[in-house]
């Protein structure tokens, strides 16, 4: 995956159908992930402070790990596999955990700035998000191959 000319950048409607496709499973993800709270006494559960920043750290906590193992792993989640784009240093590498870290968190700044770090990518030159260029990273498209015919 090393090889920088055998991809181009991803455009802002591409991104956002990979996101849309992570987001179903991310919510699917989530609601699950909520059955561990389910064990605690509802009056526990909906009246401690500290149970409820408990749940806020599980769902970023599940959110990063979702994230971050499929960017490490293979540089696509299964949103971004559907529509074949990677995530990638700008070198054309898989990403670093280092860089994984960043993205998650400045994705979340982009989100938390009413989605500009997203319509950042329509003026950007590279066709890269804030949270893209606050990471080091890159979203790309592999150009399809082309099979000849003897």
């Amino acid at each position: 995956m090393n090889s920088k000319s055998s991809f181009q950048p991803a455009g802002l409607i591409r991104v956002l159908a990979c996101i849309l496709y992570d987001a179903m499973l991310v919510f699917a993800l989530l609601f699950v992930s909520t059955l561990a709270f389910l064990l605690i006494p509802e009056g526990i559960r909906d009246t401690d402070p500290y149970i409820q920043a408990g749940k806020v750290a599980w769902y970023f906590a599940i959110c990063y790990l979702y994230f971050s193992w499929f960017w490490l792993r293979s540089g696509q989640t299964p949103g971004m596999r559907a529509w074949h784009t990677y995530l990638t240093d700008c070198e054309g590498h898989l990403v670093n955990r280092s860089a994984s870290v960043k993205r998650f968190w400045a994705a979340l700044l982009s989100w938390l700035l009413a989605g500009s770090g997203y319509v950042w990518m329509v003026f950007d030159r590279d066709r890269r998000s804030l949270h893209d260029r606050l990471s080091g990273t890159c979203l790309v498209v592999k150009k399809p191959e082309t099979k000849k015919n003897p």
